[in-house]
């Protein structure tokens, strides 16, 4: 199995998308969910061309819940994102553990070290301060800024954008470089 660590700030939006929707929601007094549509569908090509399965890496995954082998919604921003990603066909697999005083990282690879039959993974995020292990390998970076500084600004995300396409794609086809970081995890 192939499995994308979705973040969703600074991933499937930037702080344009936040300026924009707030500004339509003065207009029409119509709350939205804070993603760009046109990342979901850049998402939707990477799943397409790997079958990778969609794994909540963000800190808002509290907004969701597994419930046998599906994420649900627990509010209504997470009912309405699950929404649009039903509408490109996509839904979430999994959830990451939170980790008390834990990094993303070491979520991360909590889930690896409970999940057998990896073959590879793609980390999707506008962040590398708590992902330094994954650099170069399997992180696909969002941000402007110089490996590990840390992002303080949704300014800073560029959001995932269509030349990540490929990025995402090449890393979770590349299998033999996985299985040894995955057997490193599991060490």
């Amino acid at each position: 199995m192939k499995v994308i660590f979705l973040d969703i700030d600074g991933v499937l939006n930037t702080d344009e998308t936040i300026d924009r929707i707030d500004d339509e929601y003065l207009k029409t007094g119509i709350e939205k969910i804070y993603i760009d549509e046109f990342r979901v569908e850049y998402l939707k090509q990477i799943v397409d061309m790997t079958d990778a399965k969609i794994v909540l890496s963000s800190s808002l995954r509290w907004r969701f819940k597994k419930v046998g082998d599906k994420c649900v919604a627990r509010t209504k921003y997470a009912s309405e994102f699950l929404n649009v990603f039903e509408k490109y066909g996509l839904f979430l697999y999994d959830i990451t553990p939170n980790i008390d005083n834990g990094s993303r990282q070491d979520e991360i690879r909590e889930w690896l070290s409970l999940n057998g039959n990896i073959d590879n993974f793609v980390i999707l995020d506008d962040e590398t301060v708590n992902l330094m292990d994954f650099v170069g390998n399997n992180l696909v970076v969002l941000n402007k800024l110089p490996v590990g500084q840390m992002v303080r600004d949704m300014k800073d995300s560029t959001g995932l954008c269509e030349h990540h396409i490929e990025e995402a794609i090449n890393i979770l086809n590349k299998r033999v470089q996985c299985k040894s970081l995955i057997k490193n995890v599991k060490n």
